[in-house]
């Protein structure tokens, strides 16, 4: 949105900082953002959070993001951040204390010692925290075991405004796209990701839409798309 206005082409003598959380960050937008900042001499911090645990478990500076555009930085001070199988799981007093579903349970809530994200993803060394999927976004083709987010970075760097879904049937890859191009534009895609993913073209299915569906937090509808191809 902030793009949209044209943020990065205005003089703004008064900002000192700006921020971002909320989910990924595609890697064209991040550029972008890091650039302006360091160009304009500004602060500008990516943090990676989660409702379960407020917008900020960790932050990543402009000297990092320079360094390593795919991290979202170390966790805040004082917390920490593990893995399991793949998985990150965090521990810090800013984790909620759990979900009620009837009043009763709010007399027995107690912190969990590690908050499971939900989110796959690598750990430096130095404690950088890189995110490369989600654990729910998995599907298994052909004995294959595949990133969806993954495989949509890929394609978004190709042919732009795309969204992949599917379940262990098939992989759905959605493009927003003129019918006059979508044909080619869909037969290109299968080879990609045959040649890229060892995908055979049989187990793709690439849909055109006139927009990217979204939730009403902003985040893309994944589930909008399988229904659409499914029904």
């Amino acid at each position: 949105m902030f793009l949209k206005l044209k943020f990065t082409q205005k003089e703004l003598p008064a900002l000192r900082y700006f921020t971002q959380a909320g989910g990924k960050l595609p890697s064209e937008l991040k550029k972008t953002l890091v650039n302006y900042a360091k160009e304009r001499k500004k602060a500008f911090f990516v943090m990676y959070g989660q409702t379960e645990a407020t917008a900020r478990m960790a932050y990543c500076g402009l000297p990092d993001l320079i360094s390593d555009p795919l991290t979202v930085g170390r966790a805040i001070q004082g917390e920490r951040f593990k893995l399991v199988d793949g998985e990150l799981y965090y521990q810090g007093p800013n984790v909620m204390l759990g979900y009620a579903e009837k009043k009763e349970d709010l007399s027995s809530l107690c912190r969990p010692s590690w908050l499971a994200t939900g989110d796959i993803g690598t750990i430096s060394e130095d404690g950088f925290i890189a995110i490369t999927g989600r654990k729910k976004r998995f599907i298994k083709l052909s004995g294959h075991r595949l990133d969806l987010d993954h495989i949509e970075t890929q394609l978004t760097a190709q042919y732009a405004n795309v969204l992949c879904t599917g379940n262990d049937k098939k992989l759905i890859v959605g493009i927003v796209i003129s019918e006059a191009l979508f044909k080619d534009t869909a037969s290109s895609i299968k080879a990609f990701v045959h040649q890229s993913f060892l995908i055979h073209p049989s187990f793709v299915k690439v849909v055109k839409l006139d927009s990217i569906p979204l939730l009403a937090n902003g985040k893309k509808d994944f589930q909008f798309v399988l229904n659409q191809v499914l029904d």
